[in-house]
């Protein structure tokens, strides 16, 4: 990898990790609001959401940055070009993280989280089918995430996946996450006090540690350090990857399928105006219980309505046909943040790996 491209990989690396994106658009009052709108919900008293967010940045400089970054990578070739459509992703996320809670963020977001318009039909059949499959009334016993002394809990499988791996990356618990688990670059992060299934709490561990941790290791090595500041659609892309993991060990079921299906129903309600509550509504409607809606909404409404979850589905999809169609793409995809495009011009050639 020339030295140019290694810069170039590094600047773009430390800007995502000046963005911090979903970290920023996290409310400061995520656990109070979640306790109090679920309560209210549950006692017939709904009410609209009251966010409140760090001070956003100042991140003028850096999308100037990217901006001159963009414009010097154009002319370098086929991974110039791959960099500069990375640049303008970053931008976009920049610009969003400075209006995170204003009025404009729906409209800001849609232009980094979207699915092709002419699938959007598709998926809403799909996300509401799937809401609607009926789920195994499963009574098996649900052990404590953060449990230390069962090995079947979420820890205990993390940890010795990691291990098993050969991964060295420290557990952290973090009671304010919206989600059960995260990966960052550092650390796998897991929410504590949540009760899960065995086989839910395998599947965590399939999607954290095969689909996100894996990718990051792998560019720790020097014939995979172009792949460490991602590419324009590896992040979707890799979120169905990992749901295409899922499935394939066996654990993407009927429940999982009805998580997905929500995410994507609630997303596109933000992203057509919709509030807060109609969004709350629409899921119940669709016989989820009123805690699951708002925590589901809550996480949709970060920011403001990021609504980052409508790309889930489509990434699944995509993932699914793309890795059976061409098996040999995962070869490509498991070594760094590569979109499936990437992966597939170094499949066939087009695309030349770093010497």
């Amino acid at each position: 990898m020339s030295g140019a491209f290694s810069q170039v990989v590094s600047a773009l690396t430390v800007a995502e990790a000046q963005i911090i994106l979903l970290a920023r658009s996290h409310p400061t009052n995520w656990l109070e609001l979640q306790s109090r709108l679920i309560e209210r919900w549950k006692l017939g008293y709904p009410e609209e959401p009251v966010f409140r967010f760090a001070p956003p940045p100042n991140l003028t400089k850096l999308r100037q940055a990217l901006d001159q970054l963009e414009k010097w990578s154009e002319d370098q070739g086929p991974w110039g070009e791959i960099y500069a459509a990375r640049c303008r992703e970053l931008q976009l996320e920049a610009e969003i993280a400075e209006h995170i809670g204003d009025a404009t963020v729906r409209a800001r977001a849609q232009r980094r989280f979207s699915v092709d318009g002419a699938n959007s039909g598709s998926l809403m059949q799909v996300a509401r089918t799937w809401i609607q499959l009926e789920q195994s009334s499963d009574s098996g016993e649900t052990i404590r995430s953060d449990d230390e002394s069962d090995d079947r809990s979420l820890i205990c499988q993390m940890r010795c996946e990691l291990r098993r791996c050969g991964y060295s990356y420290p557990i952290k618990l973090e009671n304010r996450l919206a989600s059960r688990a995260t990966v960052d670059d550092k650390f796998v992060w897991l929410k504590p006090q949540v009760y899960l299934l065995p086989n839910e709490s395998e599947r965590i561990v399939i999607h954290e540690v095969h689909g996100h941790v894996a990718r990051r290791v792998a560019v720790k090595s020097p014939e995979n350090a172009g792949f460490a500041c991602g590419t324009n659609g590896a992040d979707a892309d890799e979120e169905g990857r990992a749901l295409w993991l899922e499935d394939s060990a066996g654990l993407f079921d009927s429940a999982r399928k009805a998580d997905i299906g929500r995410r994507h129903w609630v997303a596109e309600a933000c992203r057509e105006g919709g509030t807060f509550s109609d969004a709350v509504r629409s899921l119940v409607e669709l016989n989820t219980t009123i805690e699951n809606a708002i925590n589901l909404t809550l996480r949709v409404w970060r920011g403001g309505g990021i609504a980052r979850e409508i790309v889930y589905l489509d990434a699944y999809r995509r993932a699914k046909q793309a890795l059976a169609d061409s098996p040999e793409l995962e070869s490509w995809m498991k070594r760094g943040r590569l979109s499936i495009d990437v992966a597939r011009r170094l499949v066939d050639g087009t695309l030349q790996p770093f010497h």
